[in-house]
């Protein structure tokens, strides 16, 4: 039954009139981490699987941020475990009022080594100038001489041959408030304040026959999620744009809604993919249903949505998922297959 109704519904997604938003092509996999930075990830993972959890990141990569801090043309690494989340441990585990922690790993001919490492407010790395680069901070105000840490501190940090230097300035440097100046505001492309993300009810593809879909538009950065009852089987769709955080093509992935963390409320699907497409099908379950119908009663509502795969430890976080006006179209869509929620 589940094949025949991942064909027609993948029809229905894929069609003339119901597509996924134009996508740019993919860059291709990012170059893997050497060893020496990799082993900070899998230590995280280990410690939140020891905590009985799994760990959430955005992707696996972007806790570690390539620069050439000493000139010699080989890369060295600052690891951001800001990137990094495990709900058993809280997220006091790597960040608190001093800021994140940061780690700094210089390299060494073919040699990666730890030279540096606290906890900071903000953190920027400069352009190169003469093929290297610096370090712009703020920093807990005690840092610099300051009676309270509200009294931030600023400073950059530069290589020299005894190791990294701080020189502590007055006022902000400029990449660091250019970094600040050009982020996003917090409420900045949120589903719950941008009416795209509504759901809504959609007829058949045209010349074709089938049930109703209600459904979140995709985006460049963000997956398409599709609920339908099809051949009285409610289903949930989750089509990914290329990238660095979409899932392998052709495997079958779990998706986790509602809060992380193993006493939060939370409902796992294992989807199978759709062929030929960044896109993954399975049955919609009764408890994951019900955590989006519930949040779905608010006037705004989000719920943290991620993925795994069977192979991996880790979570990857997805953006949150919309929830306006998903309770009406679901119970719209899903009526005439409701019994077949497990």
């Amino acid at each position: 039954m589940l094949r025949n109704t991942r064909i027609n519904i993948a029809a229905l997604i894929f069609g003339t009139a119901i597509v996924v938003a134009p996508v740019v092509a993919s860059a291709g996999p990012a170059k893997p981490l050497p060893p020496q930075v990799r082993a900070y990830f899998d230590t995280a993972v280990k410690e939140c699987h020891d905590a009985g959890d799994r760990l959430r990141v955005t992707d696996d990569t972007s806790f570690a941020e390539a620069a050439d801090f000493n000139g010699d043309g080989h890369s060295d690494y600052v690891i951001h475990y800001a990137s990094l989340y495990c709900p058993a441990l809280g997220a006091s585990e790597y960040c608190g009022s001093a800021g994140c922690q940061v780690a700094i790993l210089v390299s060494e001919g073919d040699r990666l080594r730890e030279v540096a490492g606290d906890n900071y407010q903000g953190f920027v790395i400069t352009a190169p100038v003469n093929g290297r680069q610096d370090i712009e901070v703020a920093a807990h105000g005690t840092y610099c001489g300051h009676k309270t840490g509200a009294d931030t501190c600023f400073g950059i940090m530069r290589w020299t041959p005894k190791g990294f230097v701080t020189t502590y300035t007055k006022t902000e440097p400029a990449a660091l408030d250019a970094a600040l100046e050009g982020a996003p505001a917090d409420d900045d492309d949120r589903p719950d304040k941008n009416p795209k993300y509504d759901w809504k009810l959609s007829g058949p593809v045209a010349g074709k026959s089938g049930p109703s879909i209600a459904m979140s538009d995709g985006s460049l950065k963000r997956p398409k999620t599709v609920v339908a009852c099809a051949e009285n089987m409610p289903v949930i769709v989750v089509a990914f744009p290329p990238g660095g955080t979409a899932p392998p093509v052709g495997v079958p992935v779990m998706i986790e809604i509602g809060d992380p963390g193993p006493s939060s409320p939370n409902a796992d699907l294992v989807l199978q993919p759709v062929k030929e497409k960044l896109a993954y099908i399975g049955q919609l379950s009764r408890a994951a249903l019900a955590l989006m119908q519930a949040a779905g009663k608010q006037d705004y509502a989000v719920v943290p949505a991620a993925w795994t795969i069977a192979s991996r430890d880790y979570w990857i976080d997805m953006p949150p998922l919309s929830l306006t006006h998903f309770n009406e179209t679901s119970k719209a869509v899903l009526g005439a297959c409701a019994a077949g929620l497990r």
